[in-house]
């Protein structure tokens, strides 16, 4: 990958940056209509001793990055439209003998579109990235994580993801919603087999018939591609039909369920194999309570050779200054471990800030058709000390376990971070950070990193 399309947007974005910080505070008065455009500039200084999270650091890498984004938006009452473009212009000083990335660096693109009719609904997403594989590249602002996120190594990742949505008839007797969505994973100039090119794209129609004012009944029709330049040339297809089902007991209790017939053809090296008759979907049944709910839910999930059933409680509620989640559950397979499940919300107004913690655990099947307990916790603190100074600490755990038959690789990924943050004049905020990183691999020592941070930073908006 020869970084093209990030050079040549570099000399759009940094003008529209530097336009911004000339800007005169009139010209970010918002008005009515029109197109809003923001430009955000973000310069920072790290430190880190081991900025790839390697079991033996090289030795220490001073990293000089400027991230500059050009934010578009616009609409009415029955369109929006969202698109975010930038990059960094990055200068490393690493270790003797490493390469380093100067230059144009991680080039993303964000866009999203939606238009809403009488009867109708559109959306589009779009979201291309580029970005170098290192030990810190798992941060990912869309929060879509796949394992691979958690692969150390060097080289360049191009993800492209495009969704599309539309549904019809929306409170007719009879409707549709048809949605599209394609991944495509591109890595160039990496050494880990497991870090291999992927594309994913699945496509769904549901035909939905209202059958009484309280009754909804759906006819569902999907395929889904795995597409993988893997050691065995992995191209898998999966067919689904099946029927869905709302009902409404009461205005505060609903019943939602769906069941799918799967047929799977996979091809392995040339030789083609199918498997059917695999029937998946789930069972979910909420009661709306004056503070919140409660959710049952039973599902099914299924690979070629593998049924896993999760049984799950989830309790939502409000209270003055507060919301809390939390729930349980059990996940259960027929060609693997049985684990418990947890999962919980917190988030809490404070006098001057706030503080949030995060459970979640999900037991799945990824497209490698390993079973993998994957757990994400994280907690945040923000303190404020009067108008322009702040506390800002966070702390995020990523773990990956096998719950199969052992052919899915455990790791853990530790980052803590705590910062003062100042607002210096009126529109600048100044940070100074340490952050300390560790990671568990199985069959390897732990590798840490510790780093200081300082940022620059500006947002601005133009009408």
């Amino acid at each position: 990958m020869d970084g093209s399309w990030g050079k040549n947007g570099a000399s759009l974005i940094a003008c529209a940056a530097l336009f911004g910080l000339n800007a005169p505070e009139a010209a970010a008065q918002a008005v009515p209509g029109g197109l809003n455009v923001t430009a955000d500039i973000l310069s920072s200084v790290t430190v880190d001793d081991n900025a790839d999270l390697d079991v033996d650091s090289a030795g220490t890498t001073t990293d000089f990055d400027t991230q500059l984004t050009l934010g578009l938006s616009g609409g009415s009452a029955t369109n929006t439209f969202e698109a975010e473009l930038g990059g960094s212009i990055a200068f490393e000083d690493r270790p003797e003998g490493e390469e380093e990335d100067n230059g144009f660096v991680d080039p993303f693109l964000r866009l999203r579109y939606g238009i809403e009719g009488p009867n109708n609904e559109l959306g589009l997403n779009v979201r291309v990235r580029e970005t170098t594989v290192r030990g810190s590249f798992f941060v990912d602002d869309d929060g879509d994580f796949i394992a691979d996120d958690l692969i150390t190594d060097e080289g360049d990742l191009l993800d492209t993801r495009i969704g599309f949505d539309y549904s019809l008839g929306i409170d007719a007797p009879f409707g549709a919603d048809l949605s599209y969505f394609i991944r495509d994973r591109d890595y160039t100039d990496t050494a880990d087999p497991d870090l291999f090119d992927r594309t994913t794209q699945q496509a769904r129609v549901d035909l939905r018939f209202q059958l009484s004012p309280l009754a909804t009944a759906s006819l569902i029709g999907a395929w889904r591609e795995y597409d993988a330049e893997d050691g065995v040339e992995t191209d898998r297809t999966t067919t689904s039909v099946g029927v869905g089902l709302a009902f409404e007991f009461t205005p505060v209790l609903l019943l939602e369920g769906e069941v799918l017939s799967n047929e799977y053809e996979t091809e392995e090296l040339g030789v083609v194999t199918e498997d059917d008759d695999e029937l998946t979907g789930f069972l979910r049944l909420t009661r709306e309570l004056p503070n919140g709910d409660v959710r049952f839910e039973a599902r099914s999930d299924a690979a070629t050779s593998i049924q896993r059933t999760t049984l799950r409680v989830d309790r939502r509620f409000s209270t003055p200054g507060a919301d809390l989640g939390f729930g349980v559950g059990f996940s259960d397979s027929s060609d693997g471990d049985s684990t418990f499940l947890a999962g919980f919300d917190f988030e809490r107004d404070l006098p001057l800030g706030v503080f949030t913690a995060n459970l979640d655990q999900r037991a799945v099947i990824n497209d490698e058709e390993e079973q993998v307990l994957r757990t994400l916790f994280s907690l945040g603190l923000t303190r404020e000390f009067g108008a322009s100074l702040a506390l800002d600490v966070g702390l995020s755990v990523v773990d990956v376990q096998d719950i199969g038959n052992g052919d899915a690789t455990e790791r853990t990924r530790t980052e803590f971070q705590i910062g003062l943050r100042r607002q210096i004049f009126e529109t600048w905020d100044w940070t100074v950070a340490y952050r300390a990183r560790f990671e568990d691999e199985e069959d390897l020592d732990t590798a840490e990193s510790n780093a200081f941070i300082t940022t620059l930073g500006r947002s601005f908006s133009l009408r």
